[in-house]
């Protein structure tokens, strides 16, 4: 089953705020970050090991906006050129949208892993 963005998704809707999902993962990620690496930075100075875990931990959530945000960067390019063609074309009511620049059911399985491989990588680089 193939994810749509609707029946008739309005062009000036989904490509005027292309930017928007991608804004609020890098900002997710920012919000979730800086917490880990204070509790961490805590456990380092203090020789506090469970606060090294707790901040390592922590890293978990924040890497799954990444994932998230890294799934999306390819069907991204599709969007941006979807973007430049219909403002081009003097942003009419309909558009045909390129195929590779909707989104699919693969993504968020790929967002998945992106995210659990960062994870581990967070994890593992707090945590040596």
């Amino acid at each position: 089953m193939e994810a749509s963005w609707g029946d008739s998704p309005q062009p000036s809707v989904r490509l005027g705020q292309r930017r928007l999902l991608h804004a609020a993962c890098i900002l997710g990620f920012v919000a979730f970050s800086l917490p880990a690496f204070v509790v961490f930075g805590i456990g380092t100075g203090f020789d506090l090991a469970w606060a090294r875990v707790v901040g390592a931990c922590l890293m978990v959530p924040a890497s799954c906006f990444l994932g998230i945000d890294a799934g999306m960067l390819v069907r991204s390019f599709g969007t941006h050129l979807d973007f430049y063609e219909w403002d081009r074309a003097g942003r009419p009511d309909t558009w045909t949208f390129r195929t590779w620049s909707q989104p699919r059911t693969a993504d968020m399985a790929f967002a998945l892993f992106v995210s659990a491989v960062l994870s581990v990588f967070f994890v593992a680089l707090m945590l040596g």
